[in-house]
């Protein structure tokens, strides 16, 4: 068995790296609230979340992560 590395697209910010989130502001625009983007804190804005595990081989791992952005054997 090899130990595999699988990056994908952040599940939090959908591989975008930034979230959007509301800050409060006063009523002078006519709404409570405003949306900024902030920066993703699952992946650190990188937009990639990074998982490993042990397959026998390559192609197992590819077709547990189809929308792997990488994958890679590590030895």
């Amino acid at each position: 068995m090899d130990y595999v590395e699988i990056t994908v697209p952040c599940p939090e910010c959908d591989g975008f790296g930034t979230v959007e989130s509301q800050r409060p502001v006063g009523n002078s625009e006519g709404k409570d609230y405003y949306i900024t983007e902030i920066e993703c804190e699952e992946c650190f804005g990188s937009g990639e979340d990074t998982k490993g595990n042990f397959y026998n081989s390559l192609k197992e791992a590819k077709e547990d992560y189809p929308n792997a952005i990488s994958t890679r054997v590590i030895r």
